[in-house]
């Protein structure tokens, strides 16, 4: 988000904190920031911390951003900015125009020489976007308000996906956040249920 709960900052306070935690972004909209950005952001990330950041990506939500000129990513556009992370991540020249944007020479100049971070798809796993993650997707994060059914037909739908690309299935990891409110009283509770 672009207010007091910005990732960057978050994140480095509880990874650095913490050793065994994986620590992500939750879903970031590749058309709010531009992929240098979110490039050393995983880079820095890894290298501070060690190989436990993951990134969240999602498409956008064109209602959110109405009047800011930020388009949906197409899920083209997606699998170009995944791999275009994973490019600059290898500390490769990144010479693009296409469907994620016009980067005509992008590199990190310090590229982390470990492992590079997982990148995760945040939505609902739909056919057209299963076979997206199937590419380039090491996870998808599943929003909060799935049912099993639901989740179900999204993990079956990333191993028909996976089955055509000749990736297996189990390389693909599937998350379901559990939303809950710790240590709320009964008058929080009542005012956010209402």
């Amino acid at each position: 988000r672009w207010d007091i709960k910005h990732a960057d900052v978050i994140l480095s306070g509880i990874a650095a904190r913490t050793t065994r935690l994986d620590v992500g972004t939750g879903i970031i909209g590749p058309g709010t920031r531009h992929p240098w950005a979110v490039a050393a952001l995983g880079a820095t990330m890894q290298a501070c911390y060690g190989e436990r950041f993951i990134l969240g990506l999602g498409r956008g939500d064109a209602g959110a951003y109405k009047g800011m000129n930020i388009p949906v990513t197409s899920c083209e556009g997606m699998l170009d900015y995944v791999r275009i992370y994973k490019t600059l991540w290898r500390g490769e020249l990144v010479e693009y125009d296409g469907p994620a944007g016009h980067y005509p020479h992008l590199q990190i100049a310090e590229p982390y020489h470990g492992d590079p971070p997982e990148v995760w798809f945040g939505g609902f796993a739909h056919e057209m976007m299963a076979e997206v993650i199937a590419k380039e997707f090491d996870g998808v994060i599943l929003p909060p308000i799935v049912n099993p059914e639901m989740v179900h037909a999204a993990k079956e739908r990333v191993r028909v996906a996976c089955e055509k690309e000749g990736r297996d299935p189990s390389e693909v990891r599937i998350c379901v956040p559990v939303v809950t409110a710790p240590d709320m009283d009964e008058f929080e509770s009542m005012s956010i249920s209402a």
